[in-house]
């Protein structure tokens, strides 16, 4: 997925941020390092920034947002899976206690048949649940990768950088070039929370 808003090309050098979430991109390897350490810019060389997208994500109040609310959903599927194994246990306990019993045989067969239409039942829940928690990863993390984009396009702008990429995808990356500090920094402080007034205004 791509941010909604792409930043506008006329007012920065064609700055692309390869997040790990939105893209999976990688480069060949060795590749990025020989293009940071070009001294960039006059010579034609590209030069490269790198953004930990995790240390974003971890340190931002807008990640650790997003990430408490993803495990409150991933706690709320995880207990209602496990509401439905205990009524399945408490059959097949009846199930055992019956046989041992000596029960009829055509109760027995009953519970059997409910156990299985319960499993069944688990099974599609647990399909619907993580279709759900998909989905909501997706909708609850998209505006904080869209917003990290825009603000390291811009940090990247105002640097010169032609190109930003996740360092989390990278063998290696010269600290050099990498601008993570200053991306949670401008977060942190809740830059370009709304973005799009001045997205719009371009």
């Amino acid at each position: 997925m791509r941010p909604k808003r792409a930043y506008p090309l006329a007012t920065m050098r064609t700055v692309l941020l390869c997040l790990l979430f939105l893209h999976g991109c990688s480069v060949p390897r060795g590749r990025p390092t020989e293009t940071a350490a070009g001294q960039g810019g006059d010579d034609g060389d590209m030069r490269v920034a790198v953004v930990d997208v995790g240390r974003v994500i971890q340190e931002t109040p807008q990640g650790q947002e997003v990430g408490e609310q993803l495990e409150a959903a991933q706690r709320e599927a995880e207990n209602r899976m496990r509401d439905l194994e205990a009524d399945m246990q408490v059959i097949a306990d009846e199930i055992e206690q019956a046989r041992q019993a000596g029960d009829p045989e055509e109760g027995i067969v009953q519970r059997e048949g409910e156990l299985v239409e319960l499993r069944q039942q688990g099974a599609e829940t647990g399909r619907a649940l993580q279709g759900q928690l998909e989905q909501a990863r997706a909708q609850l993390t998209q505006p904080l990768l869209a917003q990290l984009s825009r603000v390291a396009g811009r940090i990247a702008e105002a640097g010169r950088y032609d190109l930003v990429l996740d360092s989390t995808r990278l063998q290696y990356a010269d600290d050099g070039v990498d601008i993570t500090d200053d991306v949670v920094r401008a977060m942190v402080q809740g830059a370009d929370v709304l973005g799009s007034e001045d997205d719009a205004s371009d």
